[in-house]
């Protein structure tokens, strides 16, 4: 056997060796010619002409001429960006002229449009779309927030590091105070959520932005339309495609906080009581007894020092290196008849705030089966399931940031062995109590003693059937299902920490909830060419909607066994109750599309779809028109001789009307109060038993509005796409005016009709106004290729009209005639009151002054020296006025480099919470911008006197800051190793990457991170992370 092996191994080497030195001696040839355009005959310079296995290369110069010498047998290979590669083996020297086909990536790839696909280049609306490899470069939990900076005229917020957390994402502007945002078409779907879907799944994303492309979703597209087709199989070979990546997490940003002993000293400084004062003088220690430690639950300074104590509150409650990691598996083939797609995946994510994180699995199928060639059946399935436990984000007392910062720093997270309370307690271990701000949770506790299980699951099925029995004509009828189902439970332990952190009795609450939307759809699609020239084709479809909705809550107290297998509401004893909730929602729709070209120069779209809707039982029935126009100029006659320069020009022109049902189901039914409370008759002697003295009664509260229609939306889009020098520099511009009519909101009635609420009607007009533009450029030189592409989009967003609607006024927003949607709300802050005489002089219109010198002062709008609400405005916009977004990717043997920046520009943030920070020291540590406070002692300070006034802290523009932002979102680094490293282990492909995700942010804004939200307030969000990951993947 090892002679066999030897003899074998030299047999090899013979081989080996004797072909390297037949090759050495080989002699090389000459080839040379020109590479052209197929269809213009145009040189094409820069093409790139590659010897195989050779590491040889050369360029065509501007006449699309080439000369290389390389060995007889070698396989060139000639490619340009643009245009379709071509290989040719040579085995002797000469002419090798080669003409390169357009690439159908770049004017004919196949784009979804909503019940059918066209070519890009017959594209007449406003249509982006976002690649599977754009989406994938982000190491995120949700396919939206991989859209963030993609796509002009998209804005994506993150809003939450909170992982699983999805994206709030608006299509040109907010057109509505109900709800605006998009809906989501998931392998013909329909959806208002994708942060279920694993982004290694989806092959393509196109965005439909204005009405003549969403028209065809009639009532659902308002607000724009994202479909979302995932990979399907192919005929040839199986593939087997492995993808995984892992990493850490960690908060870019922490908010500058003063250190205990300064912080002491400015709280001090502030209450400016000379008692005080000398307390401090005698020692810390001294001065936490007197001021500080007066509950007996607190611990004894003997036995824990305060002193000594520096805790980093914001530190403490962090998950410093956070993992996060993605496994993906997929299998794809199929034969000439059967093609078929199968996929899984699991994503998980820690939380950078301890205990929380995202888990979720994600199982999909995909196949098509051609019966005969008429006759083809097709499924597409995907379940998910997650599990996760959030914390509160942008909440006040109930966020653990909040919480965090709320805690002074000589306060330890949990005690020490050996620690006794005042009472004699021994608390070694327990969650300390706050001893400054007395009315806070230790974050500690809700991180503890609260355990909650969150269990979602959704599954989405699509079956069709498909029949052609002409290439001209097909019809297509399909079911598909959306369901979703959650299960949520939590038990809380009975605990004592102090006076306010404290749970009297251990409580267990449990809700679970399923909705279910069903489809039903029928098109059929004629599409024929005439002439050669009238290219003509039109759908017809009717579909029919459901939506069925119930849930079941219940809670109670005291239970008696606390192990976990016992944390039901069964086991409760005591508080018991349960509520349950049911929803349903009906649709029928007839939709229909008209598409003609000729010449592939002129081109006319024209959807039409009319929906019946159970929301609107007095005006059914909505109808929806569009039209679209496009000539694509470059195609002209008189455009040949530009075409080596103007390869694409088409002009765009589109009309639309769409609708708006996403209201509450009930907001055109009457209601009726029924109960004790302010409808209850008084029987007997009211002033003896009050439960026995009045019985039940009922009364309608709200006369219902019977003319309450649809919201609709109409839009207009002027649009130019272009190409230059063989699409090296591409793009397009839009600009639209999109207008929201009869938006529906509260009117209320006269007191003389008995409303105890107000109605709902259609009174309000909302304007959006935009220009967009996007922009790329690619090249290659050599095996070097580059592509350098970028997108900014301004927006002015106005709510004109109220016609008798009621403004809509938030904790600190305002929706109102002339402003924007949902604007920051307060008064204008002017600066700090020098003295009580420039105080009477500000407010000569009234005798009740509560401010004094070192109080905020704001500006008196209408100059009646009062300082009221009517003086308050809208002190900040926090819808960006620009969004931008800026992509390199580059190329060279093998090495991939893409960096990818996005921003925004004129948004506002409201930071509430420098109303704590920037407090009196008794509400949270404070920031070390209270270093500049004014005091009685320090009168040059430029922050009020926090002891002042208690309007020093109201809604005014002092703590409104600039959002704007320019984040430098991703840098990836990959290698794709040689195939012939590969080979023996018959692997077809393998690459490993480097990625950072949210690599730097620059920014004004002194909060834990400018994406707080499209609604700019702050309270104290769950911060966006920064993120180091390692990726490989394997193609089989």
């Amino acid at each position: 056997m090892k002679k066999s092996l030897l003899a074998f191994s030299i047999i090899l080497l013979i081989f080996t060796w004797g072909g390297q030195f037949n090759d050495a001696l080989a002699q090389n040839i000459t080839i040379k010619g020109k590479v052209t355009d197929a269809t213009t005959k145009l040189p094409i310079d820069y093409a790139a002409v590659v010897a195989r296995g050779a590491n040889l290369a050369e360029m065509t110069d501007a006449e699309g001429a080439y000369e290389i010498n390389v060995a007889p047998g070698t396989t060139l290979e000639y490619s340009c960006l643009g245009y379709i590669s071509k290989t040719i083996r040579v085995t002797e020297g000469g002419v090798q002229n080669v003409s390169l086909e357009t690439d159908a990536i770049s004017l004919d790839a196949v784009v979804a449009i909503g019940y059918g696909t066209t070519k890009r280049s017959d594209v007449t609306g406003a249509v982006s779309s976002v690649t599977a490899d754009e989406l994938k470069v982000a190491p995120v939990a949700t396919v939206d927030q991989a859209m963030q900076g993609r796509v002009a005229g998209v804005t994506v917020n993150a809003q939450s590091g909170q992982p699983g957390q999805a994206a709030q994402v608006r299509i040109r502007g907010v057109g509505t105070v109900n709800n605006s945002s998009p809906i989501y078409v998931v392998d013909g779907v329909i959806t208002e959520d994708i942060s279920f879907l694993n982004s290694a799944d989806v092959a393509s994303m196109e965005i439909l932005k204005d009405a003549s492309s969403a028209a065809i979703y009639g009532s659902r597209g308002a607000n724009g339309v994202i479909i979302i087709t995932t990979k399907s199989g192919a005929e040839g070979k199986v593939k087997v495609s492995f993808d995984c990546y892992g990493g850490v997490q960690n908060i870019w940003r922490t908010l500058d906080l003063m250190k205990r002993d300064e912080y002491v000293e400015t709280m001090v400084k502030i209450g400016n009581s000379d008692t005080e004062r000398k307390e401090l003088k005698r020692g810390f220690t001294n001065w936490l007894s007197t001021y500080r430690l007066g509950r007996d639950y607190y611990a004894t300074p003997e036995t824990f020092s305060y002193e000594t104590q520096e805790t980093d509150w914001q530190a403490e409650v962090q998950h410093k290196n956070a993992a996060i990691q993605n496994y993906h598996i997929s299998v794809d083939g199929g034969t000439d008849k059967i093609k078929y797609s199968l996929s899984a995946g699991y994503f998980a994510q820690d939380g950078t705030i301890k205990e929380s994180f995202y888990n979720r699995l994600t199982l999909r199928t995909n196949a098509s089966y051609e019966i005969t060639k008429w006759l083809k059946l097709g499924t597409n399935l995907s379940y998910i399931t997650s599990k996760s436990r959030s914390l509160g984000n942008n909440a006040q007392y109930n966020g653990v940031l909040f919480q965090a910062i709320s805690m002074a720093p000589w306060d330890p997270t949990h005690y020490p062995a050996g620690t006794l309370s005042k009472s004699g307690e021994d608390i070694s271990g327990k969650i300390a109590a706050s001893t400054n701000y007395t009315n806070v949770y230790n974050p500690f506790t809700q991180l503890e003693t609260s355990h909650p299980n969150n269990t979602d699951e959704r599954l989405l099925a699509n079956g069709y059937l498909e029949i052609k029995p002409w290439e001209w004509l097909t019809f297509k009828s399909s079911i598909s299902m959306n369901r979703y189902s959650w299960q949520n439970r939590s038990y809380r332990e009975k605990y004592h920490f102090s006076d306010y952190d404290t749970n009297v009795k251990n409580s267990v609450s449990a809700a679970m909830g399923r909705s279910t939307e069903m489809f039903y759809e029928n098109t059929l699609t004629f599409a024929k060419k005439f002439a050669g020239k009238h290219d003509v084709s039109f759908m017809v479809g009717q579909t029919t909607e459901e939506y069925n909705y119930y849930s079941l809550s219940g809670n109670g107290s005291t239970l008696l066994v606390t192990d976990p297998n016992r944390w039901y509401v069964s086991n409760t004893t005591e508080d018991k109750n349960s509520s349950d909730a049911v929803a349903r929602t009906r649709r029928l729709s007839f939709l229909g599309r008209f598409f003609y070209s000729y010449d592939n120069r002129y081109l006319v779209t024209a959807n039409f779809r009319a929906d019946g809707s159970s929301k609107f039982p007095n005006n059914t029935w909505g109808y929806f028109p569009s039209v679209a126009l496009a000539w694509r100029v470059s195609q002209e006659h008189f455009m040949e001789n530009s075409k080596n320069v103007l390869d694409n020009l088409k002009l765009r022109l589109s009309w639309g009307q769409i609708g708006n049902d996403k209201i509450s189901d009930g907001a055109f039914t009457q209601s009726i109060m029924q109960g004790l409370t302010f409808v209850s008759y008084p029987f007997g002697n009211t002033t003896a038993n009050w439960s026995t003295a009045y019985v039940p009664g009922a009364a309608v509260t709200t006369y219902v509005n019977t003319g309450g229609k649809w919201e609709y939306t109409e839009q207009i889009n002027l649009g130019v796409d272009f190409g230059f020098w063989n699409s090296k520099l591409y793009g397009n511009i839009d600009a639209y005016i999109r207008n929201t009519y009869d938006m529906l909101l509260n009117v209320k009635a006269p007191a003389t009709v008995g409303n105890l609420y107000s109605s709902t009607m259609n009174v309000g007009t909302v304007s959006n106004k935009g220009i967009e533009l996007t922009l790329g450029h690619a090249n290659a030189v050599g095996d070097f290729r580059y592509d350098i592409n970028g997108n900014l989009s301004l927006v002015k967003n106005r709510l004109t009209h109220l016609n008798g609607g009621e403004r809509i006024q938030g904790g600190f927003t305002m929706c109102d005639e002339g402003l924007p949607l949902f604007c920051l709300w307060g008064w204008e802050y002017e600066g700090i009151y020098q003295s009580d005489e420039e105080v009477k002089e500000h407010q000569f219109g009234t005798s009740n002054i509560t401010e004094h010198a070192g109080d905020a002062r704001y500006k008196d709008q209408n100059g009646d020296g009062i300082i009221d609400t009517n003086d308050m405005v809208n002190i900040g916009n926090p819808f960006p006025w620009l969004s931008y977004g800026l992509n390199l990717t580059m190329n060279w043997k093998g090495f991939d480099f893409s960096m990818f920046l996005q921003g925004v520009y004129g948004n506002k943030i409201y930071n509430a919470l420098r109303r704590q920070t920037e407090g009196d020291g008794r509400q949270s540590t404070l920031s070390t911008a209270m270093r500049n406070v004014w005091t009685p002692t320090s009168t040059e300070g430029i922050i009020p006197n926090p002891s002042g006034s208690s309007r020093n802290y109201d809604a005014n523009s002092r703590f409104v800051e600039s959002g704007s932002y320019l984040r430098l979102k991703n840098i990836t680094l990959s290698y794709t190793f040689p195939k012939q490293w590969l080979q023996k282990a018959q692997i077809e492909n393998a690459r490993l990457s480097l990625s950072c995700e949210n690599v730097a942010t620059i920014t004004g804004y002194s909060g834990f991170d400018p994406e707080v939200g499209i609604n700019g307030i702050d309270l104290s969000r769950y911060p966006i992370s920064r993120t180091f990951s390692v990726g490989l993947n394997f193609n089989f």
